[in-house]
């Protein structure tokens, strides 16, 4: 059976013929998400460091289950259900496909002897099925314990596509494969029953394991590193396009420099207020303004910036989608060289409104995955504080701008 991971149109009659694209399969996909994942440690390093502020060896750790948390996402996609739901637009899946994945690691799972061995850490072990049960935010307790105690599900572990995922992850990892002779490792039939029990049973181990509290920073950043890979992974048609767009995309920071040419243009003919240079010349990450309407206090971030933010992207939050929109036509929507984005639910409209010419193409307007390659390659970015906040409530769409924002 060919076993997909993505859906496009036209799919069926390539199907028919045997022969559908490299990149909608389970083992590409699963292998550019892995790859993907790579690529933002690598960037990330730094900052992920200070934020997990885990020691030399746990960080390794950290690294190695993002990297086979993120290859083995899909893992739980090589069920019937699954694969007729790609098949047949109308079909519903009775166990989402994440539940599957982690059912594969854990308890009796057929790969969970290796998953612990690789990993060789309890807790990491758990960390990293944490981050795949989550990595589409929908797992909630009404997902995870259906009303399909009857239903019969047959899963595809030995199938050549799942041997050849494996593979493909353990080769990127330099780590050895699970044993496919192993009698452990079969494709069977599942009982809803069966599948519910098993998922119970991890989630009260889950919760009696009580993790250490330290590991919080380390949760939630696998679980961010596991979305935005799996979402650019999603974007990207082919590995070594998609690794070399994301170290370009966030390596385009901000610069000094840029900064100036902004308040320049800001200021017009102005000279800089005592106040504007007084937040300019402040030290400290955090920095209150108080000041009326139209008293420059744009400018006066921008000043800020140009020290604070010279070498990273800038995140301009406002209260309302009207005021981010005004923010940006007013300061960046006209700079040269410069990469700004307005980004919000209405920012297609508003900024048809503000720069139509029409010459626009009718595909212009922002879709998903378009609107998460804008974000991650722009140096300014003017948004609404919710989507920057939304990281502390797990809004999926501020995890996938993570790796920008970080």
């Amino acid at each position: 059976m060919i076993l997909l991971a993505k859906s496009y149109p036209g799919i069926e009659k390539q199907l028919k013929s045997g022969d559908p694209e490299s990149w909608a399969l389970l083992e590409h996909h699963s292998s550019a998400t892995y790859q993907v994942a790579e690529v933002l440690l690598k960037i990330l390093e730094p900052i992920l460091r200070k934020w997990t502020r885990l020691s030399e060896s746990e960080y390794n750790k950290f690294v190695l289950v993002v990297c086979l948390s993120a290859g083995l996402h899909d893992l739980g996609k090589a069920n019937e259900d699954f694969q007729k739901m790609l098949r047949r637009r109308k079909y519903l899946q009775r166990f989402r496909h994440e539940i599957w994945s982690v059912l594969a690691l854990t308890g009796s799972g057929p790969f969970s002897d290796w998953f612990r061995k690789t990993i060789g850490d309890e807790t990491w072990v758990r960390i990293g099925q944490m981050g795949i049960l989550s990595h589409h935010l929908k797992a909630t307790r009404e997902t995870l314990y259906a009303d399909h105690e009857t239903a019969e599900i047959k899963v595809f572990w030995k199938d050549q596509g799942v041997i050849k995922m494996f593979q493909s992850i353990c080769r990127l990892a330099g780590i050895s494969s699970p044993d496919f002779s192993s009698p452990s490792i079969s494709s069977y039939t599942c009982l809803g029953e069966d599948a519910d029990k098993s998922i119970r049973i991890w989630t009260r181990e889950i919760l009696n394991a009580r993790i250490d509290p330290r590991y919080q920073h380390s949760i939630g950043a696998v679980r961010a590193m596991i979305i935005a890979a799996d979402r650019l992974a999603s974007a990207y048609k082919g590995a070594d396009a998609l690794k070399l767009w994301a170290t370009e995309a966030l390596n385009r920071v901000l610069s000094e420099q840029e900064c100036s040419k902004i308040v320049k243009q800001g200021l017009g003919e102005k000279n800089l207020r005592p106040f504007q240079k007084q937040v300019g010349d402040s030290t400290s990450r955090v920095t209150l303004v108080r000041a009326g309407c139209g008293n420059g206090k744009t400018i006066a971030a921008f000043q800020w910036a140009k020290t604070h933010s010279a070498g990273r992207k800038l995140f301009f939050c406002y209260p309302t989608m009207g005021t981010a929109t005004e923010g940006f036509r007013d300061y960046v929507s006209d700079i040269p060289g410069l990469d700004a984005l307005l980004s919000h639910s209405r920012a297609s409209l508003d900024l048809g409104e503000l720069a139509s010419t029409g010459e626009e193409d009718e595909g212009d307007s922002l879709n998903m995955h378009s609107r998460m390659l804008q974000e991650w390659t722009a140096q300014v970015t003017f948004c609404t504080v919710d989507q920057i906040l939304g990281l502390l409530q797990n809004y999926r769409s501020s995890l996938t701008l993570s790796p920008a924002i970080f």
